[in-house]
């Protein structure tokens, strides 16, 4: 059995952790929470093709002052490596957990097996190889794939599985450089009752600060992502985080046949458990205007998404 590149995508706090720690039972896929640092990397492989191109503004570019695009060159690598470095260096208070809501099931607190040496020394080889002046753009993106294939494998090595789900929710607006990079991967995008999202992230420190904010960027990020996953062609299967809560074994079934993975979600389901209360809390958390500020902004995609028949809901 082969399981492809997988990544779980969505809002966050949509329930992206809960489906990968139980896709993470599988005793050949081995889970990986948070990458967020490959934004860079998308970032950074564009950058690197317009460099290595032959792109008319590259051609002009070159002309005015080649000296100096060699220098920005060096500095984008070199920024790259420090937000990677940033990134992945867990302080050891921490416990290798980036935020303190996060969960790891499997007898292990660490989100990530490989560790800051491993990341210094596979960035710094691949930063090394596209120095040297990649064939092409394709090289250039290939390159990037075998550099975080590398760190995936040692992660995976470490967890005693020969396989991984990625979930980096933030990914949803970033599926272009995804696509680039994982030409094979497939998607699992989990949408949450954007309401609901907007409780949790108005409970954090960080992300949306009111209910305006949060409704326009559950809105934006799943519009956005699905835009891109269509123009793309991508292999995404759309995931309710309800459903999953209530019909769990049903949704793992239908997931697992996406993925072309032989299963058994009673099993999984057996080492974690589910619960069902984090579902409708907008309506005691919500006030009145909090509802008719929602309903501007993403009312219409919630009936879209078959939350809502209609509007009505704004006076139940």
């Amino acid at each position: 059995m082969i399981v492809k590149p997988t990544f779980i995508v969505g809002v966050p706090r949509s329930g992206t952790t809960l489906l990968v720690n139980l896709l993470g039972g599988h005793p050949l896929v081995a889970p990986i929470y948070e990458t967020r640092f490959l934004r860079n990397l998308f970032l950074l492989c564009d950058r690197l093709c317009w460099f290595y191109g032959e792109s008319l503004s590259r051609k002009l570019a070159g002309a005015v002052g080649e000296p100096f695009l060699k220098s920005r060159f060096e500095k984008e690598c070199g920024r790259y490596r420090r937000k990677v470095i940033a990134y992945n260096n867990i302080p050891p208070e921490k416990n290798g957990i980036k935020q303190s809501y996060e969960s790891f099931p499997f007898g292990e607190s660490f989100c990530l097996k490989y560790d800051l040496k491993d990341v210094i020394r596979e960035t710094d080889a691949w930063l090394d190889t596209v120095k040297r002046a990649p064939a092409d753009c394709t090289a250039i993106w290939s390159t990037a794939k075998d550099y975080i294939d590398r760190l995936f494998a040692i992660h995976c090595a470490r967890m005693g599985k020969p396989f991984w789900i990625n979930k980096t929710p933030g990914f949803l607006n970033h599926l272009g450089g995804l696509s680039k990079l994982y030409t094979d991967a497939q998607y699992i995008h989990m949408l949450r009752d954007g309401r609901d999202v907007a409780v949790s992230n108005l409970s954090l420190e960080w992300g949306p600060a009111t209910v305006r904010q949060a409704a326009r960027r559950w809105r934006d990020l799943i519009r956005l992502g699905r835009k891109t996953a269509e123009a793309r062609q991508l292999p995404v299967i759309s995931v309710r985080y309800e459903d999953l809560i209530e019909s769990p074994e049903s949704v793992l079934g239908k997931i697992f046949s996406f993925m072309e993975v032989d299963a058994e979600p009673e099993r999984l389901l057996s080492l974690l458990p589910i619960f069902r209360a984090r579902t409708g809390i907008w309506r005691s958390a919500f006030s009145a205007q909090d509802r008719e500020i929602f309903a501007r902004e993403a009312g219409d995609l919630l009936i879209e998404l078959g939350y809502e028949a209609d509007h009505g809901w704004l006076e139940r």
